[in-house]
């Protein structure tokens, strides 16, 4: 009926989970669209860390459960498991399946032709939208005073979208915050909004920054970038 696989590290601490409904036994056995909820949310209770209550309990954690919602039993469950302030504070991390894979060397000559734009400049302005709860996205704006434009030919600044915020990280990637000096590789989403391209992929952090301040000097050609995703270093002008 249903399936919920969990993650672990080399510690045994669980680092994820994957949920799976099987809509066609739902269908099968006549589950309502009530019943497939509690269902769900059975699973989900396995997902977080409880393990099945007992056999005819009021407990949506009940192994058969098919008739209880959300009872105080399965919250306090929950208060029991996340009951540190060090269980709190794990920021959770996003893997994105990206349509076209950029890594490796030849993935930087790729991204290279790819992007519609190129800048190389110093942030300063990082604002996170964590609450778009219309479309899920957890996406941080940032504002880039422009030093060299790479490609396309924009000056001044630029304003793009990067996946993550403070509160969710996205793997093989690195949240840009005010004050660092990047080379950037873009493109424009069907929004006309500037955006970096595959993430980590599409980052190139200033090997001499401070990383607190905003840079005083502008970026020179013969400076070096390491590319967030995979730690490769370039000189600027092998980034045009």
């Amino acid at each position: 009926m249903t399936w919920n696989n969990v993650t672990t590290d080399s510690s045994g601490n669980q680092t994820g989970a994957k949920i799976y409904l099987n809509r066609y036994n739902l269908k099968k056995y006549d589950y309502s669209q009530q019943e497939r909820t509690y269902v769900a949310e059975h699973e989900l209770g396995h997902a977080m860390g409880l393990a099945h209550n007992e056999v005819n309990s009021d407990s949506v954690m009940n192994p058969a459960n098919r008739d209880n919602s959300i009872q105080t039993c399965d919250v306090d469950g929950i208060n029991s498991i996340y009951n540190t302030q060090d269980s709190l504070n794990v920021s959770p991390s996003v893997d994105i399946e990206y349509a076209k894979d950029y890594s490796g060397g030849n993935g930087v000559a790729d991204i290279k032709r790819d992007a519609q734009i190129i800048v190389a400049g110093t942030v300063t302005n990082s604002t996170p939208h964590s609450d778009d709860l219309e479309s899920g996205n957890a996406y941080t704006t940032q504002m880039l005073k422009i030093d060299n434009s790479l490609k396309g030919g924009i000056t001044g600044l630029i304003e793009f979208n990067q996946a993550g915020t403070t509160n969710v990280k996205v793997a093989d990637s690195q949240l840009l915050k005010k004050g660092d000096r990047v080379v950037v590789m873009l493109d424009k989403d069907d929004n006309g909004e500037y955006y970096v391209i595959d993430d980590g992929q599409g980052i190139f952090l200033n090997n001499s920054q401070d990383g607190d301040s905003l840079g005083t000097s502008p970026l020179g050609s013969n400076d070096l970038f390491v590319r967030v995703s995979d730690h490769q270093s370039f000189a600027e002008n092998m980034l045009k």
